[in-house]
């Protein structure tokens, strides 16, 4: 019978479960950061929304669904 027996690393075993631990983390924090920029992003475009309701300014609305370009203007305008 064949076996192949290795030399245990400790500090090898140690380095690599803590790159792998930095690795989920980072991962983890990005998808936190994702879901906040998501998050922020969505309540700006309400509140431009708002405020073009407003001013009675739906065909700006409308516009800024399929302009950004135009939306971001808006943003300015608005200082949003």
């Amino acid at each position: 019978m064949w076996s192949c027996l290795t030399e245990y690393d400790e500090d090898a075993e140690r380095k690599f479960l803590k790159n792998e631990g930095r690795k989920e983390g980072i991962a983890e924090g990005l998808e936190k950061g994702l879901k906040k920029g998501r998050k922020m992003e969505a309540e700006r475009m309400d509140k431009l929304v708002s405020e073009l309701l407003k001013a009675n300014r739906v065909d700006d609305l409308k516009k800024a669904t399929s302009d950004s370009e135009f939306k971001n203007k808006l943003f300015r305008e608005f200082n949003l």
